[in-house]
């Protein structure tokens, strides 16, 4: 409940001790510690991630015989790591709703995203033997130098520095609401997203694009926030059977004789894999749920834990970029007449080089950019905006 005095607006969570000024600031009193388990959570979801798109644009999924073994196998582990995107939204509202953002904090994130546009589609552009793999056009340099956000190359960044401007007016509005309230809002979103995911055929009649969209991130950080705020009192228990219920429906989904009568009313065989699918939902807020609940308790593990979760965004940045997406394209389709288990393994296997290799590859940005002190150029720009706002004054 929130209570108004001359001064201020004062909030008490259970948590923290949060402050409200008339401005709709939030100023924590008391640090809270960092959860590191929602950090190893950010790791797994990179990984995850990582998996879903070596196994789809790599070709593995997409040449497997349809309701053979391999195709049922493929898709179970598929299943498993379907979630990563969803539970990168969630963890923004959770970690981010009581914040006091600065908009310019989200330069660096940019920064980091022009590097890795702008140097990819470089090398591939004038390194002779990269160029052989795949060739770049002058129209894709532009787009990818110049418009590396608004012409689609990374649709979750977009659609990520699209939210991020509404932060401070969503947690506002967040933080205005009771649970009942929230409750009753989540709900309201599910119900539409329900309705959007299970529209015939190619229609999409709210425009959340399957969940590839700024309206759905936006959704998802409303659902990070009320788990931050209101947090499931479920047992590991009763999360492992909603985790299994989540992973098997969608799977029965694909066999034959489901899948091939879903097919007569024109539906996509593949309806409960998308997004903003009550099942993929509901399987990221179990996982956010109960690794919100892990302790890490070794300091250098800590250290380690924190400072892979803060580049995991850029593993994304660098595996995904659409020439590294084209260069590999059906280029691992030979798994998929490999035995069933072997196909498993070996796109793991794969899956996990890629993975490392990124962060290995980020580290040298990382400290690159930790000598050139980017991550002081948010406060450095705000300093000189508050100064020019004061002499106008």
């Amino acid at each position: 409940m929130i209570q108004q005095n001359s001064e201020s607006y004062n909030k008490l969570d259970k948590e923290n001790l949060i402050l409200i000024n008339k401005e709709g600031n939030f100023q924590n009193k008391k640090r809270e510690e960092r959860n590191y388990g929602i950090d190893i959570l950010r790791l797994l979801s990179a990984f995850m991630i990582v998996n879903i798109h070596f196994t789809t644009k790599g070709g593995v999924i997409r040449n497997c015989k349809r309701f053979s073994f391999s195709f049922y196998l493929i898709w179970f582990f598929k299943t498993l790591f379907y979630s990563g995107v969803d539970i990168f939204g969630l963890i923004s509202g959770y970690v981010m709703i009581y914040l006091n953002i600065n908009i310019f904090k989200i330069i660096p994130l940019y920064l980091n995203l022009y590097f890795y546009s702008s140097i990819i589609t470089l090398l591939f552009k004038y390194i002779p033997y990269l160029s052989k793999i795949y060739k770049v056009s002058n129209y894709a340099m532009v787009l990818s130098i110049i418009f590396p956000i608004t012409s689609g190359r990374y649709w979750y960044l977009s659609s990520y520095f699209c939210m991020y401007i509404f932060i401070p007016y969503i947690n506002k509005f967040i933080h205005s609401l009771n649970k009942k309230d929230m409750q009753k809002l989540c709900l309201s979103i599910i119900i539409i997203n329900i309705l959007d995911s299970i529209s015939p055929g190619k229609f999409d009649p709210f425009s959340i694009k399957r969940g590839f969209s700024p309206i759905w991130l936006i959704s998802l950080y409303i659902f990070g926030a009320y788990l931050k705020l209101y947090p499931l009192n479920f047992s590991n228990k009763k999360l492992f059977i909603l985790y299994n219920i989540t992973i098997i429906i969608p799977w029965i989904s694909l066999f034959k004789f489901i899948s091939t009568f879903i097919g007569k009313y024109k539906y996509d065989i593949y309806i409960l894999y998308k997004y903003n699918s009550p099942f993929i939902l509901l399987n990221s807020v179990v996982l956010v749920s109960f690794f919100s609940k892990l302790k890490v308790h070794h300091q250098i593990l800590k250290k380690a834990i924190k400072t892979l979760a803060l580049l995991s965004i850029n593993v994304y940045l660098i595996h995904n970029h659409t020439i590294i997406g084209q260069a590999y394209k059906n280029h691992f389709k030979y798994l998929s007449n490999k035995n069933p288990f072997i196909m498993v393994l070996m796109s793991n296997i794969y899956s996990v080089l890629i993975f490392f290799s990124c962060y290995i590859i980020d580290l040298i940005r990382y400290y690159l950019f930790k000598l050139l002190k980017v991550s002081e150029i948010p406060n450095k720009i705000e300093k000189l905006f508050k100064k020019k706002i004061l002499i106008l004054e």
